[in-house]
């Protein structure tokens, strides 16, 4: 009988200590989703990278950049699109006007395989902003280059490096 009295506080216990860790992850899960009102996001962008541990083999790549508008609800509007080679000089300004985004939309802007202008370390600088707070936006770069019979192909996001969140400027 005291075994059995024991097993239940026993399972009682592990099934109260489970839910406070589920209620604890959900909780920590929510804090974590940011608003924001605006971001300059760094991409990086291989014009080019260098198979077989050597400078003699470049491989030029192609280079996607998505921008994903995550906000079920809201618009946002970029702002700046600027790319920039390895030594950090601007090569082209990609919009002539701001771009909206609506919610849960997507848009792309390319870099061929034929512009090596940016180099092994060139990047996109992307400026976008919300009247409204927003979810926080995806950039990503997708890379692609063929040499002989092997295909590459990569993904890298980019990287807010200023913003300012619904309640206050980040630095």
């Amino acid at each position: 009988m005291r075994k059995s009295v024991l097993e239940k506080y026993v399972k009682l216990s592990l099934g109260i200590l489970f839910l406070g860790c589920i209620f604890a992850s959900l909780s920590h899960a929510e804090s974590e989703i940011k608003l924001w009102k605006s971001q300059t996001v760094y991409v990086p962008i291989y014009s080019h990278i260098f198979l077989g541990g050597t400078e003699r083999m470049p491989l030029n790549m192609s280079a996607n950049l998505i921008i994903r508008n995550t906000d079920s609800a809201n618009s946002i509007h970029i702002t700046e699109i600027n790319y920039y080679n390895s030594e950090g000089k601007p090569i082209k300004n990609y919009l002539n006007a701001p771009k909206e985004l609506k919610p849960m939309a997507s848009t792309y802007f390319l870099i061929q395989t034929s512009d090596t202008s940016g180099g092994w370390g060139a990047n996109f600088i992307v400026e976008w902003k919300s009247a409204k707070k927003v979810t926080e936006p995806l950039f990503e770069a997708v890379h692609s280059g063929v040499m002989g019979t092997h295909a590459y192909s990569f993904a890298i996001r980019g990287k807010a490096i200023k913003g300012v969140y619904a309640s206050g400027a980040v630095p």
